[in-house]
């Protein structure tokens, strides 16, 4: 029985239990097919790709290839066009947008009517991992694709971070070329006016932000100025990296802890809650997302921050106009406890969460069929078209090297380098080798950013996988833990609740279970050092 018709049973069979027949309908995913669009006549014409050397050609046949995926992005496009052509498919797409995927993903999965691959957060995949619905895949890599296995062997850690708890491997990841994605920044025209070095310690964020409260660093003479600014959408402020904690689960001296129950929380508080209070941090951050973010950036307003390495770029192209007003990335404060600097709050190498990964349903024709698809994606000389392009319109290899074409590096459209590939259909939302030649392509203050925090990237918290009675039970203690951490934290940052109330703070968080959930995640860290 193949995994699609297995979890079709199982789902029957649930939903005859619980009454929801009628209630959890497939989505149509022939409705998400496109017509093709006409070829760009900007584009160079494609250079033939040999399709993969068989003795038969086991792609004579055309196959139809339904797919799940989350994505804001359009799929029918130059790249999986070229994937169509070589594999002989002919891809159905059933995209869910990546504001809300959970209710079209949960609604396909309860109809068990699965379409042949999904591709999805791993942490929502997981929710269905051993449970029939998708392929395992240990047995099949060996044979079928090489190209991970390959990987496998060379990075053994990765099986730990790929495996469910039965032991199995159910999806395909992402695989970074670099990990360096939030970093701090500083307009160093305020500095040069203020006549403040580069900030290196708490002490000195302390000083150089008062210096850009009391100085009318942008000129306008407002007192608008705001010190420091990030979004609260994300996280509250990583200076907390400075005391040796994190925003969530992290791993020290081989023990899992969670930083909202740490006592070092409560020292980062009384510091950031003092710079909340003397005006030094953006009292609208709860409320900040990416395009008010941008704003204040581009209008000179913010003197530094937390925010995308990527946009440097684009909040230095806001304010080149203006006097004084120039932006630089720069490290993350240094520990207070031994002078170190360090971040763990950045992309994994292997994306075991957030970005798309792939778990296959189909039958057996379809599924050799995608699986033959990923070992192209994975293989060295075949990474380039998920990654990188089409070969001859946005690159060619020349001695092993990406070498962009005129195309991509000047854009008759005017499109910058690195969105060129994006926006045909590379480095999209599925497994892919990501090449550090598109990452090269960036303008030279993002590359320059990136070269010192590359280097003090931490470790990141490893994919841990829990047994059904463990996941329960973390889950409904986990969903009233954040609920409590999100209330006071930010509270206790804004000074609406006093760090006197730290005590009662910790207490509820024991009572909504924050012992047992650390106590499985332990057990679970355990399986998976082998200890």
């Amino acid at each position: 029985m193949t995994p699609r018709t297995k979890f079709l049973a199982l789902a029957l069979a649930l939903v005859m239990t619980l009454g929801l027949a009628g209630c959890a309908a497939a989505p149509d995913a022939a409705s998400a097919a496109t017509t093709a669009p006409a070829a760009d006549s900007s584009a160079p014409a494609a250079q033939a790709t040999s399709a993969p050397e068989t003795t038969e050609n086991p792609y004579a046949q055309n196959v139809d290839v339904r797919v799940f995926m989350v994505t804001d992005g359009e799929m029918d496009n130059m790249v999986t066009q070229k994937m169509e052509e070589l594999f002989n498919l002919n891809f159905v797409w059933n995209l869910a947008p990546k504001a809300s995927p959970d209710e079209p993903f949960n609604l396909m999965m309860a109809s068990g009517d699965l379409d042949d691959f999904i591709c999805n957060d791993p942490n929502d995949l997981f929710g269905y991992a051993g449970k029939g619905a998708y392929l395992p895949l240990n047995d099949v890599l060996a044979e079928k694709v090489p190209s991970f296995q390959k990987l496998l062997d060379e990075n053994p850690s990765w099986v730990r971070d790929l495996s469910y708890n039965d032991g199995n491997l159910y999806y395909f990841p992402m695989i970074s070329a670099i990990r360096t994605e939030r970093v701090y920044y500083i307009n160093e025209g305020w500095l040069a006016l203020c006549n403040k070095d580069v900030p290196q310690t708490l002490e000195d964020w302390k000083d150089v932000l008062t210096a850009f409260k009391e100085t009318d660093c942008n000129g306008n003479g407002i007192a608008d100025e705001v010190p420091f600014t990030f979004r609260g959408d994300w996280t509250y402020l990583d200076f907390y990296e400075a005391y040796g904690i994190d925003s969530g689960f992290f791993v020290e001296d081989g023990q899992v802890l969670y930083g909202p129950y740490d006592a070092r929380m409560k020292d980062y508080l009384e510091y950031v809650s003092d710079l909340y209070a003397n005006g030094l941090i953006d009292p609208e951050y709860i409320t900040l997302n990416n395009n008010l973010a941008k704003e204040k950036w581009v209008n000179n307003i913010a003197g530094a921050g937390y925010e995308w390495n990527t946009r440097i770029r684009d909040n230095n192209e806001g304010v080149a106009e203006m006097e004084n007003a120039h932006f630089i990335g720069i490290l993350p404060p240094k520990s207070v406890v031994d002078g170190s600097v360090s971040t763990r709050h950045q992309m994994d190498k292997l994306r075991t969460t957030g970005a798309g990964a792939i778990a296959i349903t189909a039958d057996e024709a379809v599924a050799d069929r995608i699986l033959a698809l990923m070992n192209y994606n994975y293989a060295d000389d075949t990474q380039y078209l998920a990654s990188t392009g089409v070969e001859g319109v946005h690159y060619t290899l020349e001695n092993g090297e990406v070498v962009f074409t005129d195309y991509v590096l000047n854009n008759p459209d005017g499109k910058a380098p690195r969105s060129v590939p994006g926006d045909d259909g590379a480095n999209k939302d599925w497994p892919i080798r990501q090449q550090i030649a598109l990452e090269n392509i960036m303008p030279q203050e993002i590359l320059d950013t990136r070269d010192i925090y590359e280097p003090i990237i931490a470790p990141s918290f490893p994919r841990l996988s829990f047994t059904d009675e463990e996941q329960s039970e973390i889950t409904a203690a986990m969903s009233e833990i954040q609920t409590v951490v999100d209330e006071y934290i930010n509270k206790f940052i804004m000074g609406t609740v006093s760090l006197d109330q730290w005590d009662s703070y910790v207490s509820k968080l024991q009572k909504a279970g924050m012992d047992t959930v650390l106590e499985h995640y332990n057990t679970a860290y355990q399986r998976y050092t082998g200890n």
